[in-house]
């Protein structure tokens, strides 16, 4: 029988790869979350204006994957004891059936025996279920991430000046080095956090679990 454990745990662990090719033909008003206005030209003469982020430092201090974290590591428990509790209880029956073992008619072994067989594979059938809930909610959580970065950075990268917007990170990196004042992690971090304030329902309500 699988463990209860062996359900993936920790939103934090699935790799977000923020990689933004951001382009601008035209000049532009400055959008509400930033007064830069871009500038085509520079685009045109060979110039790209380049910012980075750190994925995982994101993650790890946006409010919105936090909250996403927390909500799965709860619905976590709630599945893991379940199926402990499956396990308790067929644990129990199998004890059962030796201790009585030596007092029951064949029939009566035969018929235990398959109740136990049953019991089984239910659950490892509701075990697998369990596990691909967690799976499920997951990828739900990572794509609401990836959904949400889409539509911050742009407006991002013109408060910055940014033409691209590349991802630096601990488990991704696509440069070996750039200068730290091309860093807007710090920033990024901010703006998204004050976003997530200003859109935050006020219940999320219960994940299927």
């Amino acid at each position: 029988m699988k463990n209860a454990h062996s359900i993936v745990t920790g939103v934090l662990a699935i790799a977000v790869i923020i990689l933004f090719v951001l382009q601008f033909t035209g000049k532009k008003k400055g959008s509400s979350e930033g007064t830069y206005k871009t500038d085509s030209s520079l685009v045109n003469k060979g110039v790209v204006r380049i910012k980075y982020v750190m994925a995982d430092s994101i993650l790890t201090q946006w409010d919105f994957a936090k909250d996403l974290s927390k909500t799965f590591e709860a619905d976590q428990i709630v599945r893991e004891e379940r199926i402990r509790n499956m396990e308790a209880n067929f644990t129990a029956k199998q004890n059962k059936l030796k201790s009585d073992y030596p007092r029951l008619t064949n029939r009566e072994i035969e018929d235990r025996t398959l109740e136990l067989q049953n019991l089984q594979q239910q659950y490892a059938m509701d075990a697998q279920d369990l596990n691909d809930r967690a799976a499920m909610q997951q990828q739900e959580m990572n794509i609401r991430l990836n959904d949400t970065l889409k539509v911050f950075f742009p407006g991002f990268a013109k408060k910055v000046g940014a033409d691209m917007i590349l991802n630096n990170s601990s488990m991704i990196q696509t440069f070996f080095y750039a200068d730290p004042a091309m860093d807007v992690t710090s920033q990024a971090i901010k703006d998204l956090n004050e976003r997530y304030k200003k859109y935050k329902p006020k219940s999320t309500g219960e994940v299927d679990k």
